[in-house]
């Protein structure tokens, strides 16, 4: 099973033409694919777009293994594949994700796609 989780700029975030970010929420939007297969997401804890990840233009996908207990919480996640000043911002929000619990234990991947385009067509 794949979770992808595709993360825009938030609306609460303004980026000045040089680059520069003012944060106003602090937080990037989140937009989870629902697997197909598996425990479904019951909970899910949006990341810190990180400041200095931002001002960088950083933008990438972490793909991190994560173990769902059967309690539904996530016991354990490693980063896979990612973007080194992106990839504690999405540990520490995966690790809050609670699934419908499953009849045992789960290894799955989940992506989480940084972005700093902003999506929504609202300025």
């Amino acid at each position: 099973m794949t979770v992808t989780v595709n993360f825009a700029l938030d609306p609460g975030v303004s980026v000045s033409p040089g680059g520069a970010a003012a944060p106003r929420g602090g937080t990037a939007g989140t937009t989870p694919q629902r697997p197909r297969f598996g425990p479904m997401v019951i909970k899910e804890v949006k990341p810190v777009y990180p400041l200095d990840g931002l001002q960088a233009g950083v933008q990438g996908t972490v793909e991190m293994e994560v173990t769902i207990g059967t309690d539904g919480k996530v016991s354990n996640a490693r980063v896979v594949r990612g973007v080194p000043m992106l990839n504690d911002a999405a540990l520490r929000a995966v690790l809050q994700w609670e699934f419908e619990p499953p009849a045992q234990a789960v290894v799955t991947n989940i992506e989480m796609t940084f972005s700093t385009t902003r999506r929504g067509g609202r300025d």
